[in-house]
């Protein structure tokens, strides 16, 4: 399990799994449980708030079930040549709730992915922690763009996404800056096979 800090206000968190147990967020002496896939039965629909992400320009899309792998209920996700994602809004203080707790299996790792590079941002799994738009934080020309996405989509794109990927060849621990936006951190949290 890794036990990763974040700062600020988290409004969304978006979870993408190749095979994910459970996710929570938790204090020092407490927790809000996120995804606990682990109490699904085999067979059955994602746990409540759970919603598929698809993208439109991606006409294959990743097959999720819940599953026992191993003794122990799971969403298993199966990709080829596929993508899309769950995902689940919740609104969190990640001040009084600094750690996410999570644990995930891969069965293959994808050989042409590169996290420097535009066109191998791809991964088996990966996490996202979006952190909610606050206009204070940007000056004019920030506003202005945020407020045309939101006059495009009905909704703020978030401030700062974290996004714990796990890798093919980036050493463990390592940050990336993500290649597509400079809002978005990626952190290697597992790497090769």
């Amino acid at each position: 399990m890794f036990k990763m800090l974040w700062r600020k206000t988290v409004s969304l968190l978006s979870i993408l799994m190749v095979l994910s147990i459970y996710a929570v967020v938790q204090s020092e002496t407490e927790s809000i449980p996120v995804g606990r896939f682990s109490l699904a039965n085999p067979g059955s629909d994602l746990p409540d708030g759970w919603q598929p992400l698809t993208f439109k320009k991606i006409s294959r899309h990743t097959r999720y079930s819940v599953v026992r792998d191993n003794g122990r209920i799971a969403v298993k996700a199966i990709s080829e040549q596929s993508a899309s994602g769950l995902t689940k809004n919740v609104a969190i203080d990640a001040e009084a709730y600094p750690i996410i707790d999570w644990e995930w299996k891969v069965s293959n790792v994808l050989s042409k992915g590169d996290a420097s590079k535009k066109e191998g941002d791809d991964y088996p799994a990966r996490i996202y922690v979006a952190f909610e738009y606050d206009s204070r934080r940007l000056g004019f020309f920030g506003r202005a763009k945020y407020e045309m996405y939101r006059a495009m989509t009905g909704r703020y794109p978030p401030l700062h996404v974290i996004n714990y990927i796990w890798g093919n060849k980036a050493a463990i621990g390592s940050m990336v800056s993500n290649p597509s936006s400079d809002r978005v951190a990626m952190i290697v949290v597992r790497s090769g096979s």
